[in-house]
């Protein structure tokens, strides 16, 4: 397994698409990690540094790469399964879509905080701007 960026530089090169999809995907899994250590030291409060970014983007970055990761591991999927342009057995391709919305829907509790977030921020912002419009109205 590779455990440097470093290490994919010569894969990302590779005239090999299947060499350039590993590294894209060894890339990605090292940045996730690296991302997901920092989230977890950040929670224990053991961060060496602070943070330029508020926590809720970073939760969106790691979303948005656990989703890109299973993009990935979905396509590594289905390349291993067309090997050698052989037709695959339909009950397969079934049992792989059901997964993939099986995937898709544990992935979305995921979500559930981060629209919650939103719906926080318009209503305060809705709030606020019902507040200006009320003083304005009083000193009217």
């Amino acid at each position: 397994m590779v455990k440097t960026l470093k290490e994919t530089t010569e894969m990302m090169v590779s005239p090999d698409y299947k060499e350039r999809f590993k590294a894209e995907y060894y890339q990605l899994m090292l940045r996730f990690r690296g991302l997901q250590s920092m989230l977890f030291k950040w929670d224990n409060g053991t961060l060496s540094f602070e943070p330029t970014c508020p926590r809720s983007t970073y939760n969106i970055q790691i979303d948005a790469m656990a989703s890109y990761l299973a993009i990935l591991e979905l396509g590594l999927l289905w390349k291993v399964l067309n090997y050698k342009g052989e037709s695959m057995n339909p009950v397969f391709v079934f049992l792989v879509l059901v997964g993939a919305v099986v995937l898709w829907f544990l992935l979305s509790a995921l979500f559930y905080p981060f629209g919650r977030f939103l719906h926080r921020v318009w209503k305060d912002a809705t709030d606020e701007i019902n507040r200006e419009d009320q003083n304005k109205e009083k000193k009217d």
